[in-house]
């Protein structure tokens, strides 16, 4: 709670109740931009706050450490990955974080994106999907390779009227050509229920 006096010749008090600096409820922050960058040209990387206001950025990683704004177009000069950073704070204070990584190289990239398809039926406490998820991403140029391997397993206390299954089997491989791809997994196992031990 802050008191503070309206001006030195009155003799009121304004008053404010809640808590100072109190972080926002279902406040975040998010880098939107591409996730491959051709070395020596530009791309533009934004930070995006949701249910707050910045009053400030801090940028790290790359060619854009230090930097301030909302918004940053630049390149970088050499291959590789980076991380980018960015903590946009607000006006009591509160810091919120993102990180987006970014892979640059002189040649063209591609990328493959998986998708889930989870076709089980039964409650979804019974059991627990790991590794790759439903839009992993991974990049490369051509002849560069790729893998994806989803996992499922039961959790601690229950049992399947059939065992659960993942198709295709995995890992899922390919090779990168000259397109973007994308991959499915299937999780097919059909089930009436997940019954508890």
């Amino acid at each position: 709670m802050a008191t503070v006096k309206v001006n030195s010749r009155s003799p009121y008090y304004l008053v404010s109740s809640g808590a100072e600096g109190s972080a926002v409820e279902n406040a975040s922050l998010n880098i939107t931009g591409p996730e491959t960058g051709v070395t020596n040209s530009d791309i533009t990387l934004t930070a995006v706050p949701n249910n707050f206001t910045p009053v400030s950025y801090a940028w790290t990683g790359g060619a854009i450490a230090g930097s301030s704004s909302a918004e940053l177009t630049f390149t970088e000069t050499s291959d590789g990955t980076v991380e980018y950073g960015v903590t946009a704070t607000d006006s009591a204070g509160n810091e919120y974080t993102a990180t987006k990584t970014v892979s640059w190289s002189a040649n063209a990239q591609y990328t493959a994106t998986l998708t889930v398809d989870n076709q089980i039926t039964g409650p979804s406490q019974g059991y627990t999907i790991g590794g790759d998820l439903n839009n992993a991403t991974q990049t490369g140029e051509t002849g560069d390779s790729y893998s994806f391997e989803t996992t499922l397993s039961l959790n601690s206390g229950y049992t399947a009227d059939v065992s659960l299954a993942i198709s295709p089997s995995q890992p899922i491989t390919g090779t990168f050509a000259s397109i973007n791809v994308t991959e499915t997994t299937t999780l097919i196992i059909d089930y009436q229920l997940i019954s508890h031990r």
